[in-house]
Formats: C-alpha cells, structure tokens, sequence
C-alpha cells in the first residue's frame, strides 16, 4: 500500500503569501512556523479566561443565596404556621374543658412553653326585656400564650340551671 499524507498548504496562491501575511518560507522552516502558529491559536482558545470564571461565580453565587434566603425564609413561615396551629388547638381544648366545668383559672400548659388563662362570664340576653334572668349567657373565654404570641378565643354557651361558675 502506499502511504497517503496529507499535503499542507502554506502559500497563498492568489497573493504568494502565507495565511498571516508572511513571505512564504520553505522547507520544514515553513512547515513549523505555521505549525506554531495554529498550536497558539488553539491554546488560546482552549480554556476560560479568569474574568469569565468569576462571572461565572458570581451568577451562582447570587443564585446560591437567593435559594438559601427563601428556603429559611419559608422555613420559618412552616414554623410559625405550626406553632399558631399548636396553640389554637390548645386554646380549644380549654374552651372545651370550660363547657363541662365553668370556672375561672390560670396555668402552664404540659408544654411549659404555653400558659393559659380561662375567664368565664355571665351575660345576660338584652332581648328579654321584661323577663331578665330567664335566659343567661355564659361567656367562655380561653387566652394562650407562649412564644411571644397570644392566642384568644372566645364562646357564648347557654346557662344550665344546675351550673355554678367557680
């Protein structure tokens, strides 16, 4: 088989020139100086240059923070979502202890991050006019606190004869 290259030009035909605009050289002179000059090319072109690798940096870093900002910054909101959420129920509960035993009391909750206060109150029903008394209202109140947060709520309940507020 013969053996096949690849034949490199290094003149310019139309002008008698080389690519760069150098005089034509010839021989293995020729044939390295314009090796060289396309190897520099190529290298150059190769890799980032550092301003664009802190451009780069800095467009992910930004980016970075921004993500990480409203990550916590919905963290935080699932936090006191929860933490509104415990103390409305807890507030709950009492409402519903006041229903079975009205009575006025403070205390810390199982928690002990959480004290509560319950106020019961009579009211009196302002349509009866004439016939006061006949039908009293009962005013439950429960107020939690804890966290620096207060959770207050409020039921009307009817009066049974039976019951006695302590």
């Amino acid at each position: 088989m013969k053996d096949m290259c690849c034949k490199l030009s290094i003149v310019n035909p139309v002008k008698g020139r080389g690519p760069n605009g150098e005089k034509p050289r010839g021989g293995l002179a020729a044939l390295r100086g314009t090796l060289r000059s396309r190897s520099s090319i190529v290298t150059r072109r190769a890799g980032f240059t550092l301003l664009e690798i802190l451009i780069a940096l800095a467009i992910i870093g930004g980016a970075l923070i921004t993500i990480l900002h409203t990550v916590n910054y919905h963290a935080g909101l699932t936090y006191e979502d929860a933490l509104s959420t415990r103390m409305v129920l807890m507030a709950r509960e009492k409402i519903s202890e006041l229903e079975l035993e009205p009575m006025n009391k403070k205390g810390v909750l199982e928690d002990k991050d959480f004290s509560y206060e319950t106020i019961v109150k009579k009211i009196e029903d302002p349509e009866d006019g004439e016939a006061k008394m006949i039908s009293e209202f009962l005013e439950l109140k429960a107020i939690v606190r804890g966290h620096g947060k207060v959770v207050e709520l409020s039921e009307l309940v009817i009066k049974k004869p039976d019951q006695e507020i302590k």
